[in-house]
């Protein structure tokens, strides 16, 4: 356990480097078009997403706990914690987010081989590749198990032939972690599953955007024929990709919360003082919403303190943090709409920043489906960690 005196030691350190580093505009609420996803095909606007992204990389900051071999800061929890204070002490944005970030990293640092993670590490916390999750199907999402898209071996690859849907942000992509089956007479569904990163550059890989009732494209179809991927690209164990694919969900149920709180730009409370102190309804719900925020980063801690003390306890804060964000991120994009009036329902015409609010309202929408319905998660919560009986 780190001394007190080292963690303020490291606390000031971080607080000048921050104050020297992240640039002015790097302080303020994140507009959609300014989320520094990184990646060859990233069009952030403002060139400061690119200076605070290189600054921090270059310190192993976009990757804290991550080791420093690898690209990352090499930091315990308890330094990160102290990361993430000074700069929610100075409003900075996080300087990447994205799915190779909060999900691949972590999967590759349980389950990558040596080659996986030398390789694919360092270029995910420089911001240098952008990643997508190759999971849902048409005839499998929520029952993730049952998906078709096939993995033949042949020689030194793999052919994949299949489809993926809700395929976010693949048209931007420059890699994907996906699933696909390698074993069609397994016992157990499960057991004849294989995880594997796919170049998105492959030839027979065909990517259809799906237009969105905010005018965006981020979710898509992919198309796999013939796909060839070297059997060095498997991710964990041939037919053992099941274990792998539990926890980069977990990963990802967790990483939601903190990916909406830094990707949705709602200053509510700023709304609330400039116009919305008339109304006690209103208020009371801005007062329980704020309230639930706290909740839920007190819960996210506990179950970082279980999970590295190996229990097994922090698994279901997954389920639980993945509901509650979603009901949390949704009534804070509704608020914002109210507090704002007819501005807060502006689409075309008013200004940026409003249209901005009103098109991440409506992405706050998907929330309770993308990373796993909150139906699902409910029935995971009752049956598996309440043990209450199957109707």
């Amino acid at each position: 356990m780190l001394a007190s005196e080292e963690l303020t030691d490291l606390r000031f350190e971080l607080r000048r480097w921050l104050e020297d580093n992240c640039p002015p505009s790097m302080r303020t609420p994140m507009p959609s078009d300014e989320v520094p996803y990184g990646g060859q095909q990233s069009q952030a606007k403002n060139p400061d997403t690119w200076v605070w992204l290189r600054r921090a990389a270059a310190r192993g900051l976009t990757m804290p706990t991550v080791p420093v071999e690898y690209g990352g800061a090499g930091l315990a929890s308890a330094q990160a914690a102290v990361l993430a204070e000074e700069m929610e002490r100075i409003g900075a944005r996080p300087p990447l987010l994205g799915s190779g970030l909060s999900l691949l990293a972590p999967t590759l640092l349980r389950f990558g081989t040596e080659r996986q993670k030398s390789e694919h590490l360092p270029r995910i916390g420089a911001g240098e590749v952008r990643w997508c999750q190759g999971f849902s199907e048409p005839e499998a999402g929520s029952d993730l198990a049952s998906l078709r898209t096939r993995a033949v071996p042949d020689g030194s690859d793999f052919v994949l032939n299949g489809q993926k849907i809700w395929t976010s942000f693949a048209t931007v992509s420059d890699w994907m972690f996906c699933l696909a089956r390698t074993d069609i007479n397994a016992s157990v569904a499960q057991r004849g599953i294989t995880m594997f990163l796919v170049d998105m550059k492959t030839s027979g890989l065909t990517v259809r955007p799906i237009r969105l009732i905010n005018g965006d494209t981020e979710f898509c179809e992919t198309f796999f024929d013939d796909v060839r991927v070297p059997a060095e690209n498997v991710l964990g164990e041939v037919n053992g990709g099941w274990p792998a694919a539990k926890f980069l969900l977990n990963e990802e149920r967790r990483a939601t919360h903190e990916w909406s709180e830094a990707a949705f730009s709602f200053p509510l409370l700023t709304a609330w003082r400039e116009g919305g102190r008339g109304d006690p309804a209103l208020t009371a719900r801005v007062v329980r919403n704020e309230l639930d925020r706290l909740a839920l980063d007190r819960t996210m801690a506990r179950a970082q303190r279980l999970a590295e003390n190996g229990d097994r306890r922090a698994e279901r804060f997954a389920n639980i943090i993945k509901v509650c964000n979603a009901e949390y991120q949704q009534e804070r994009g509704e608020l914002m709409t109210l507090l704002r009036g007819w501005d807060g329902v502006s689409w075309e015409g008013g200004p940026d920043e409003d249209a901005s609010r009103m098109r991440a309202w409506l992405t706050s929408r998907a929330l309770s489906i993308a990373g796993g319905t909150t139906e699902i998660q409910l029935n995971l919560i009752s049956r598996r960690w309440l043990g209450l009986p199957v109707s």
